[in-house]
């Protein structure tokens, strides 16, 4: 199935302390079934390639590839873990970030989260717009089973703290999801907002992580990142 995503404006954020101009993007599909999606992501900024596949119950690989580096997710649901594919000299840049970013808005807006592949697509593309600057210093996600997702699925405000590298601890009663303006939407794990309710999980550890990038940068962020992945990778969708 060929699919190619009519022009998109696209505003950067969900931290907003990455400043972009709004900028049109596109993207083709040479496959969109429920166990595979497949094609190219392609903006002024440059382009990535990228692959979703179900390879058995619960077991999903997804892969990314830009200027002729490779990268990815080894998702295993079954286990609540995922491994972070990527060679020893791999580095994150910001140009990074911004592709993914701006790739998991398009994916939503055309796909959804529905099919498992383009659900998994979208959570890795996040847990990768995620990393700080530099080499990948984690390289396994796991989540606790026991512990759970603090959701807040429809909620109004709610607590949030962060570190951010030495700055000293905050816990901030704040604004959060559909209803926070300045930061949107505080808590969702993705950038931005979207034009309907229910696309993607929203949860504590992603609004912390959120909360951090309004104030800090990126890469003083890592802990907040961390802490937000499994959430990320593995929270229930609203």
């Amino acid at each position: 199935m060929n699919r190619v995503a009519v022009a998109l404006v696209f505003v950067l954020g969900c931290s907003g302390t990455e400043d972009r101009a709004t900028n049109e993007v596109g993207v083709s599909y040479t496959a969109v079934q429920d166990d595979l999606v497949t094609g190219t992501f392609e903006t002024q900024y440059g382009s990535v390639q990228f692959e979703s596949r179900v390879t058995s119950e619960g077991v999903v690989d997804v892969t990314f590839a830009k200027d002729e580096r490779a990268f990815g997710s080894h998702v295993d649901w079954n286990a609540l873990t995922v491994d972070l594919v990527v060679g020893d000299d791999h580095q994150v840049t910001n140009d990074d970030r911004f592709l993914l970013r701006a790739l998991v808005s398009a994916l939503e807006h055309d796909l959804g989260n529905e099919m498992p592949a383009a659900d998994n697509l979208i959570r890795q593309a996040n847990v990768w717009s995620i990393q700080p600057d530099g080499a990948v210093q984690r390289k396994q996600i796991v989540a606790d089973p026991e512990r759970g997702w603090t959701r807040l699925c429809g909620v109004n405000n709610y607590t949030f703290g962060h570190d951010s590298n030495g700055h000293g601890w905050s816990n901030e009663y704040l604004a959060c999801g559909i209803y926070e303006r300045s930061n949107p939407c505080r808590d969702r794990c993705g950038p931005g907002c979207v034009s309907w309710w229910g696309s993607s999980a929203w949860t504590k550890h992603c609004g912390d992580h959120d909360r951090c990038e309004q104030l800090h940068s990126t890469s003083e962020c890592a802990g907040e990142a961390w802490g937000a992945s499994d959430d990320f990778s593995f929270a229930g969708n609203c």
